[in-house]
């Protein structure tokens, strides 16, 4: 009883560390606080019940039975609160609170004491079990969305390995003295299980949480935050990466440089935010003309790179045209107007210049060609 006694006792110290751990994640870090939050009071509920369950004997008690269980099904909600806020899911609040008034109804129709603990394990492990399968499905779906499948599989695995061990619990033959909330006949082997398990889940959590904060740091570093196109740092890695592909084996790269016409008008006519507007308009319309290899960024205010691997100067000067006739067939819609939205492209490849500085230069200056000439329109660089 003593080792029994003292795993419990440790796996509730192991909870209440998580417990905090997570609380300095929602505040004052504010990583994803809404779901740390949650994670943090689950894990605390989940180290309450344990202590609760220890207090249980053979005499009626509604704390050692009733609250105990009550409270660690309030850690499981919690957690899958906390799931479906980290990944920005629809929250389940009224299919939650139905299963809940289910749960504290027909607690409040059992005897708090050993007679029930046939419908206490029923009840608890059901409802624990069914709610780790669903944490798992949205933990996966997330995790593959937002990041990739095998990170996926890792992250939904410990919560797998929680709703099996509920379904063995309840598979078990009642204990005739002294079951816990999270017990089953062999306690101390259910009680390493569950501390390990719960171990794991919390280090799948906090993985996925740290491997989706390193994802936003990097899409911040390398995103435009009004167009949410690649910024030019990113471009010119990219080119760089492109023509050092270039020397290793034959291949012809394009460049277009583009710049919205009359931008400084719009701003001026409309406001800034219709110039944001715009801006968005025309990253949506232009991304829509190019394929998945091809590299479209935000250079600065209202100018726009687009690098095209494996394509000459006749290829992306069609591609050119495209985007300049969409531009110019789909004016943005604003607060009731239609602004005319419109660019100048200048295309070169790296059949002119071999170095990153070289090409840029040959389509920014095919780009001041066209604008001299009259703008919206194409300019291919010189051979």
């Amino acid at each position: 009883m003593g080792n029994h006694a003292e795993l419990v006792l440790a796996t509730t110290l192991v909870l209440c560390t998580c417990a905090l751990a997570w609380g300095l994640m929602a505040w004052p870090l504010r990583v994803w606080p809404r779901a740390s939050l949650r994670f943090a009071l689950a894990n605390a509920q989940l180290g309450i019940s344990l202590q609760l369950v220890m207090l249980r004997g053979e005499e009626l008690d509604w704390r050692a039975w009733a609250l105990a269980d009550l409270t660690g099904l309030a850690g499981f909600f919690l957690l899958h609160g906390g799931v479906r806020h980290l990944f920005g899911m629809k929250p389940a609040h009224r299919l939650e609170w139905v299963a809940i008034a289910g749960l504290l109804l027909a607690y409040a129709l059992l005897p708090p004491g050993p007679e029930s603990r046939a419908a206490y394990r029923t009840l608890y492990s059901l409802t624990a079990g069914s709610l780790c399968l669903v944490m798992a499905w949205l933990l996966f779906a997330g995790s593959r969305r937002e990041i990739d499948a095998r990170a996926a599989w890792v992250f939904s695995l410990p919560l797998l390995g929680l709703a099996a061990l509920m379904v063995w619990r309840l598979s078990q033959t009642l204990p005739q003295l002294g079951a816990g909330v999270l017990l089953g006949r062999d306690r101390s082997a259910m009680v390493w299980a569950v501390f390990g398990l719960c171990l794991l889940v919390n280090m799948a959590l906090a993985s996925c949480v740290m491997t989706r904060l390193v994802l936003v740091i990097r899409r911040q570093a390398e995103r435009d935050a009004l167009t949410g196109l690649f910024n030019r740092r990113v471009l010119q890695r990219r080119l760089a990466e492109e023509l050092a592909r270039g020397q290793r084996r034959p291949q012809v790269l394009a460049l277009l440089a583009l710049d919205v016409d009359h931008f400084k008008q719009i701003n001026d006519r409309h406001g800034h935010a219709a110039g944001d507007a715009a801006l968005c308009h025309v990253a949506t319309l232009l991304q829509a003309q190019l394929r998945r290899s091809d590299v479209l960024a935000r250079s600065g205010g209202e100018e726009f790179v687009v690098l095209m691997p494996e394509t000459g100067r006749a290829e992306a000067a069609q591609v050119a045209e495209r985007m300049r006739a969409a531009l110019e067939a789909q004016p943005l819609e604003w607060e009731g107007l239609q602004i005319a939205v419109r660019a100048s492209f200048g295309v070169a490849d790296s059949t002119q210049a071999q170095s990153e500085d070289g090409l840029l230069q040959r389509a920014d200056a095919a780009l001041y060609a066209a604008k001299a000439g009259g703008r919206n329109r194409v300019v291919l660089a010189p051979a």
